[in-house]
């Protein structure tokens, strides 16, 4: 199916469901963004088979830590889940869990460029997917990204990241997306590439836009209290990384050419974080609608 046809069927989706709505054009563009992302569930996954999986993670976990078996309290929680009528959608909020737990951003506070070969003598898939993407953008491999320093973009875009309007590159409510000043000359593939990175604070946004409103809310309870306590801890370590390439930014003017922080090895670090942000955007926003 072309994308075209794709965007005509959802459109005509939205109009069936949302036939008196004025923001029906808004939802299609969500819509298209998220299905355009890498959020995809595993093939043939079962209830059975995602259970064992997590078990087996725990497992494998525990015994790095050498604690304790913590089998029997999973099974407790699974019990708890799988017999709760508060929901119909276990399996779901299951593997939704399962997904975010998948690749920890803890993983990427290694001071290391994640070009590094995995265990199996591979490179990690994404990271690949991303280096090997932008070969057709011929990005430039110098210090200046047009009229600005590539350490000023860089600097730029990690303000982006975290919700901040940079210099030279700002959010226009009118059209829900991250632009490039007009005065910022760039090469083209360099300027695709950065608008490509501002997914990320788009994503970002919208994560912590939900998690204000429900701060600034005086009548939710625990269980809401305890979802945004859960999606902050994860925002928590997403900071962690920021900061660890902020600092890696501030040390380039020391470092080799083959080890600077470049947009190419920016775009290669933040594709699982991207992904993640993405997770977490779909969770914000299905509770958001649940509770109106």
């Amino acid at each position: 199916m072309d994308t075209q046809t794709l965007a005509n069927q959802l459109s005509s989706l939205i109009r069936h469901l949302l036939p008196n709505s004025l923001h029906q054009d808004q939802y299609l563009s969500y819509v298209l963004r998220v299905l355009s992302s890498r959020v995809t569930t595993l093939p043939e996954m079962t209830e059975q088979k995602l259970i064992d999986r997590i078990k087996k993670r725990v497992a494998g976990v525990n015994s790095k830590k050498g604690g304790s078996d913590p089998l029997w309290k999973l099974q407790i929680q699974l019990e708890r889940l799988f017999a709760s009528k508060a929901t119909t959608k276990q399996f779901s909020i299951l593997y939704c869990l399962y997904s975010l737990s998948e690749d920890s951003l803890s993983a990427y506070l290694e001071p290391a460029i994640p070009n590094a070969k995995t265990t199996e003598g591979e490179t990690e898939p994404m990271i690949t997917e991303a280096i090997e993407s932008t070969k057709e953008l011929k990005v430039l491999p110098t210090k200046r990204a047009g009229n600005i320093s590539e350490d000023d973009l860089l600097r730029s875009l990690l303000y982006i990241f975290q919700g901040i309007d940079g210099n030279h590159i700002s959010y226009s409510v009118l059209d829900e997306s991250y632009t490039i000043a007009p005065r910022v000359a760039m090469a083209e593939g360099s300027k695709e590439m950065t608008l490509r990175l501002c997914e990320v604070g788009w994503v970002y946004k919208r994560v912590a836009g939900y998690l204000q409103d429900r701060m600034n809310s005086m009548r939710e309870g625990q269980v809401v209290q305890s979802f945004c306590s859960a999606i902050q801890s994860e925002l928590n370590e997403y900071f962690k990384m920021l900061t660890m390439l902020e600092k890696q930014l501030q040390e380039n003017s020391k470092q080799t050419p083959d080890k600077r922080l470049d947009l190419i090895k920016l775009n290669a670090w933040m594709q699982t974080p991207l992904e993640q942000l993405k997770h977490l955007a779909i969770i914000c926003d299905t509770a958001q609608s649940t509770s109106r």
